[in-house]
């Protein structure tokens, strides 16, 4: 059964691997070249469109703080010309674009966060959201623009009127932005790049789903609960990101609430990842570390809130980059404790890595002079991976844990049965020891409530289903990982066993090198036997031994 369970989850990654790669894919732009303007004009003639499509760089002309029609851009003595100057909210773009004559084009334009019309050779033809000189006037809007146009006279002359105050300061950039090709090729790209956080809620919903199976099919790994919530997080986010999704489905969402909740995604995913590590990976959190991600989140959620919008994008890149330090020393903090790693930890491990690398690369396209040149965003596919990959890891841990709770479950027949055995000896022999036959009697009773669960040795018993030890009837109080010790010593009472074979069965995962803890949990257990008949021993260099003294 083992064998055949790592032999599908390691077939079913690499093609995990393939469809997310096919994902980014999908989000790509079409293949194009770089053609940079000179004056506010970019000669297209050298571009043969049934080939290629061409991306637009350089900077146009524009009227700083005024949002002008074609007729009055022309008319206008305040053309400028360069880098638009910070503070600038709202402005005016003109450029013009050199084409053969004849024929069909598309532009293509994204609009993330600004708000913009489009005059192309005089005419209105397109928009996103509505511009305005203030913020209260202007309405934002995420989507991408698909416009088709015929040349006139071997030209295009677009004027485009934009508003930004969401974004950071300058982000007016539309000659960055345009994409010209031919119309099948430019809207095949808008319709495939639509169609991508549709996949990508999809995918979020079912591994949410898997996780609550997960969750229902072996309660005490709570890890399972903090994933699921992880994705229903993400398939929200992914509808709020983008061409914001959730904005068409739900029409009362505000723009602005739906910028609030991609931002708040952030301090969410660092603490329900915490918590689902915690659970994966004992130890490894440090206090120091858990304090910190809850100054960060808190200090986190009052800013999203109080922030204006355009002050919050500002503060996006830090959030982002403190979140990449996170995950880095985690990613660092794993490799050191766990040394060793099991198989579903190594899993987890590449989808830290791969999260880790796509945060690096974002940084990098989003906040560098180069980001033109490089392949696009690939944060939300190595999600969509990273998930699939912690989706195999909780699978194979939760089909682990299944067997050895059904191993238990033999073996907690086989001391029920002696259980019986012992009791109907204690009657032939018709002993005296009324008092023996009654607590016997009374641990069969909770063994007959909960058949399989009660084990019992001499005066002790433990009841599997509450968690509880028992000395002659009296509750030892014992804490979760004392009373999975004392379960590990009953099925081996009489053999020494080895630490790392303990610290398995209290943990639930290999022993790191810090051995504390197991030494720690066995001296708070060791007092709590006293009059028991039974003590535990230390065995050097070998481990520990449970059963009446030698």
């Amino acid at each position: 059964m083992k064998r055949t369970t790592n032999r599908v989850i390691y077939i079913v990654l690499p093609i995990c691997t393939l469809l997310c790669f096919l994902l980014w894919l999908l989000k790509m732009p079409p293949a194009s070249v770089l053609v940079e303007g000179k004056s506010g004009v970019w000669d297209l003639h050298g571009v043969d469109f049934s080939k290629t499509s061409a991306q637009l760089i350089g900077q146009p002309e524009y009227v700083a703080g005024a949002l002008l029609t074609p007729d009055a851009f022309a008319a206008s003595d305040a053309v400028l010309s360069g880098p638009v100057p910070d503070g600038v909210d709202f402005l005016t773009f003109r450029f013009r674009i050199l084409l053969p004559d004849g024929g069909m084009v598309a532009l293509a334009k994204y609009c993330a966060g600004n708000a913009s019309r489009i005059y192309v050779n005089g005419q209105l033809l397109g928009g996103a959201g509505m511009p305005g000189e203030t913020r209260e006037t202007t309405t934002a809007s995420n989507r991408y623009l698909c416009i088709t146009c015929v040349p006139e006279g071997g030209a295009l002359e677009i004027v485009e009127q934009t508003a930004n105050f969401v974004h950071k300061d300058g982000d007016f950039w539309p000659a960055l932005k345009f994409y010209i090709g031919s119309e099948q090729a430019i809207s095949d790209w808008v319709t495939r790049f639509n169609a991508f956080p549709v996949i990508g809620i999809g995918i979020y919903l079912l591994l949410s789903l898997v996780y609550l199976l997960l969750l229902q099919t072996l309660p005490s790994y709570r890890a399972n609960l903090w994933l699921s919530l992880l994705c229903l997080m993400w398939a929200l986010r992914t509808g709020v990101i983008g061409t914001k999704v959730w904005l068409a489905l739900l029409p009362w969402l505000t723009w602005e609430a739906a910028f609030r909740t991609e931002y708040l995604s952030i301090p969410a995913t660092l603490l329900l990842l915490m918590f689902s590590y915690r659970e994966l990976f004992p130890g490894i959190m440090q206090r120091g570390f858990r304090i910190a991600v809850y100054g960060f989140s808190t200090l986190a959620v009052i800013g999203i809130f109080a922030m204006e919008p355009q002050r919050l994008s500002h503060a996006g890149v830090p959030m982002t980059a403190l979140s990449g330090l996170a995950a880095v020393y985690t990613l660092a903090r794993i490799l050191y404790v766990a040394r060793r790693p099991n198989a579903e930890q190594r899993i987890i491990l590449t989808g830290l890595f791969v999260v880790t690398l796509a945060i690096v690369a974002d940084v990098l396209y989003f906040n560098t002079s180069t980001s033109g040149s490089m392949p696009g965003s690939v944060m939300e596919t190595a999600l969509i991976l990273f998930s699939l990959l912690q989706m195999a890891a909780m699978l194979r841990a939760t089909l682990r844990e299944t067997a050895a709770a059904k191993q238990r479950e033999i073996i907690l027949a086989a001391e029920k049965l002696a259980l019986l055995e012992e009791k109907q000896s204690l009657a032939q022999q018709n002993l005296t020891l009324e008092e023996k036959a009654a607590r016997a009697e009374a641990v069969l009773q909770r063994a007959s409530r909960n058949p399989g669960h009660v084990l019992s040795k001499g005066p002790l018993a433990l009841d599997q289903v509450s968690g509880q030890a028992f000395l002659r009837g009296e509750d030892m109080l014992l804490s979760p990982k004392e009373f999975s010790l004392l379960c590990a010593f009953f099925a081996h009472e009489g053999e020494v066993l080895s630490k790392e074979h303990l610290y398995e069965a209290a943990w639930s995962q290999p022993m790191t090198d810090d051995a504390n803890a197991l030494k720690k949990a066995v001296s708070r257990l060791r007092p709590k036997l006293a009059n028991s008949g039974f003590e535990i021993t230390a065995k050097r260099g070998e481990g520990y031994r449970f059963g009446v003294p030698e």
